[in-house]
Formats: structure tokens, C-alpha cells, sequence
């Protein structure tokens, strides 16, 4: 159902889907977005003519993550591609990075038929990162690292040369060194990037390599470094942790098989009820992938294992 033009004032922009089943009004940010492009308003002249902070109005048009947690898979590209789509009209570079890195975390979430599409999305920010310091326009450190992060993680997943993956380790070092600097900076995109972040991005790109040590390392200094209260990344941690361990079992042997099954079981099993309690679909479905296979596994009858199934089903 779509509200019907002439109705209210914001008819003159365009027909817009109700907020739900029982209104008649529109999502806001729909309403916004369409205002933003026809009449070619600025951030912070929106932000005046609205009362709130350019802060504030810069995270309502970033929607992306926010889909991708909901696991909302048709939502969340949406959403990313008008984001991009605003910050070009606009001709808003810094926004246009942001808003190319969600839409390249978000592609990556989807799987690797997505992975190419990903990646230039992350090539393209790099390139606008690059022309804004070349015209002495820098970025904010926190920009540069999540994109550069995010490039490096992206590009572990489609290397197929050693130059490759030389490449993507050289982008996660680069990312690290700007999560450093990021620590000093006011966080005015609201990005969290820290150094636990680049630990974990860097034990994410891990999971494709096969090497438990320097996977473990990263996650313990992922753990170490990250605030307490963001309780989404240490969830992550936790699932990386898992995923880390049904790798391990593939490259074991028989014998050795079982230990890390066991231990990929519990770690999931654990984070399980915080991704619930977080509604983060995103967590449950990687989850359920280390369930299905570890259901195909030569361990997959271990009461264990049923007991995580019966806990995915009582969350569908």
C-alpha cells in the first residue's frame, strides 16, 4: 500500500510505503530522503532546518547497518544503494565513503556471490580517500581505517594469488595504524573504530587463511582492547571464535577432529542468547551455519549439537 498522492504535504515528493500495516504515514527517512534530493539541501542545512544536530541527521541517513543486523536481506541493500545515492547527489565525499563502505560490508554479508561487488565499492572509497588527500581534503581517521579495514577483510575473500593476499594483509596492517590514530579524534561519524576493531577485522580475514595462532592472537587482543559495553563486537569475537575452530577441525585429523567440534559447539551455543538478546538475525544466521555444519560432521549426533539445533528453532 502506498499513501496516495495530494493527501499530505509530502505528496509532492513522491508516493512513500506506510510506516506499517495500520498507518497511513510514512517511514521519516523516507520522507527526508526524497526532500534531500529534490531540493538539493546540504547536511548541516537540513540539520538547521530540522533542530537536530548534523550528528544526529548523518546517522539517520547511514540506515545500512542497522538492515544488515535485521538480516532484512532485501531491506539492507536498499537502504545502502540510497545512501549512496544521496551522498552523490549531493556531492558529499566524505558521506559518499561511508555510505560505500556499508553497502560494502553489507554486499559481503551476502555471501560470495556478492564479494566482487564488494570490492568495488571498498576500491572506490579507497580511490575518493586518495583524491581527497592529494586536494589536502583529509579524511577523518576513523573514515579511513573502517574503509581501509573493511577493503583488506573484503580482499581475503576473493585473493587467489599470493600478490593478493599480500595486498589485503597490507590494507588490515593500514587499517590497524589508523585505528590508532582514530583513538585521539572525536568519533563525530559515531564509527567506534578502535584498535580491538582492527584485531577482529583482522581474525574475520583469518577464518579464509588457515592459521590458528595468529587467529587467536587477534581475537585475545580483540577481547582485551574492546569497551565492555559493545556488546555486538564481543558476540562477534565469540562466533569468529567458533568459526576458528570448525576450520580447525577441517584441517585436523580424525583423531583431533573432535576437540575443536566440541569446542566450535560451545562457543556458539554461548553466543547464541546475547545475539537473541541483541535481535541481531545477522550473529543467528552465522550461527546456524556453524550448526548445519557441524549437523553434517562425523560429530554432528553429539547431544551437544542437538541441543544447539533445538535452541536455533526456538528462535526462527
Amino acid at each position: 500500500m502506498l499513501v496516495k498522492k495530494a493527501c499530505y504535504w509530502w505528496s509532492s515528493f513522491g508516493d512513500f510505503p506506510p510506516e506499517d500495516e495500520q498507518e497511513c504515514v510514512p517511514s521519516p527517512k523516507h520522507v527526508l530522503e526524497a526532500y534531500r534530493l529534490a531540493n538539493k539541501v546540504s547536511f548541516p542545512q537540513l540539520a538547521q532546518e530540522f533542530h537536530l544536530s548534523e550528528q544526529m541527521l548523518r546517522r539517520i541517513f547511514h540506515i545500512g547497518n542497522s538492515a544488515r543486523e535485521q538480516q532484512e536481506n532485501g531491506e539492507a541493500p536498499f537502504r545502502a544503494n540510497i545512501s549512496v545515492a544521496i551522498a552523490e547527489e549531493m556531492g558529499d565525499r566524505e558521506s559518499l565513503i561511508i555510505a560505500l563502505h556499508i553497502r560494502a560490508a553489507t554486499l559481503r554479508e551476502q555471501g560470495p556471490m556478492f564479494y566482487n561487488a564488494a570490492q568495488a565499492d571498498t576500491d572506490r572509497a579507497l580511490l575518493l580517500i586518495k583524491q581527497s588527500a592529494q586536494e589536502k581534503h583529509s579524511v577523518a581517521p576513523s573514515v579511513v581505517g573502517r574503509v581501509t579495514l573493511e577493503a583488506g577483510l573484503v580482499q581475503s575473500f576473493t585473493a587467489q594469488l599470493k600478490g593478493e593476499q599480500e595486498m589485503a594483509k597490507s590494507l588490515l596492517q593500514q587499517g590497524q595504524s589508523q585505528a590508532q590514530k582514530a583513538s585521539g579524534e572525536v568519533d563525530s561519524h559515531q564509527l567506534k573504530l578502535d584498535l580491538g576493531f582492527s584485531h577482529l577485522k583482522a581474525a574475520m580475514a583469518l577464518t579464509v587463511w588457515h592459521n590458528p595462532a595468529t587467529l587467536k592472537e587477534h581475537l585475545d587482543e580483540a577481547t582485551r582492547l574492546t569497551d565492555p559495553a559493545l556488546k555486538r563486537r564481543h558476540l562477534i569475537i565469540q562466533i569468529v571464535r567458533a568459526q576458528g575452530e570448525m576450520q580447525s577441525a577441517r584441517n585436523s585429523s580424525r583423531l583431533a577432529q573432535d576437540k575443536h567440534y566440541a569446542e566450535a559447539t560451545r562457543l556458539a551455543t554461548e553466543a547464541l542468547p546475547l545475539a537473541k538478546q541483541l535481535n541481531s538475525r545477522l550473529n543467528r544466521q552465522r550461527i546456524q551455519e556453524i550448526y548445519d555444519e557441524l549437523r553434517a560432521s562425523p560429530y554432528g549426533e553429539e547431544p551437544t549439537v542437538a541441543h544447539l539445533g533445538l535452541l536455533l528453532r526456538n528462535w526462527p
